[in-house]
């Protein structure tokens, strides 16, 4: 009886210490991401850019947004990744992950533009219904026009390298990796 005490609290501790490092790995991939990410928003869009008809203050809290948006995507690749590739080196982890995140921004990206392309008139006149909800208000600032363009040409391919190599990096704290 005391063995299997003694295991399940061994076992529990273990659990625990491993939830522990994903966990710290989940947020220290998240704050380095996000942090690149407005970087390279900001960037790509020229968001500083003299003659833009937004605030610094606009500009920069509509950054920081939308690199939120995008670092909690991401954060889906990550949690799902290791357990989908449980028997790859770190290398072939972090290229996958890379890839993964790339595909679920490009997916973004073609269901804000479908939603867009099927919005009419009658569906409402806001952001939020012609741009999807609740985030409609983001994703006009980043996707309308053509410049779900940069987003696609600049941030997402930076962005999904950014992801592989934090993969790799916080493999060390992350078990389940």
């Amino acid at each position: 009886m005391v063995a299997v005490w003694a295991f399940g609290q061994a076992t529990l501790k273990h659990d625990m210490t491993n939830t522990l490092g994903r966990s710290l790995a989940l947020a220290l991939k998240a704050g380095i991401f996000a942090l690149c990410c407005s970087v390279c928003i900001w960037w790509a869009y020229s968001m500083g850019a003299p003659g833009s008809f937004r605030t610094h203050h606009e500009a920069a809290l509509l950054t920081i947004q939308m690199a939120m948006l995008t670092t909690c995507l991401t954060t889906v690749v990550w949690i799902a990744s290791p357990y989908i590739h449980k028997r790859v080196t770190w290398l072939s982890l972090g290229i996958k992950t890379a890839l993964e995140t790339g595909g679920v921004l490009i997916l973004y990206t073609a269901a804000v533009l479908a939603w867009r392309n099927n919005w009419t008139p009658e569906k409402g006149m806001s952001d939020s219904a012609a741009f999807l909800p609740f985030v409609g208000h983001i994703n006009a600032a980043f996707f309308s026009d053509f410049l779900w363009l940069e987003y696609l040409v600049a941030v997402v391919p930076l962005m999904s390298l950014l992801s592989g190599i934090l993969t790799v990096a916080t493999s060390k704290f992350d078990k389940s990796a």
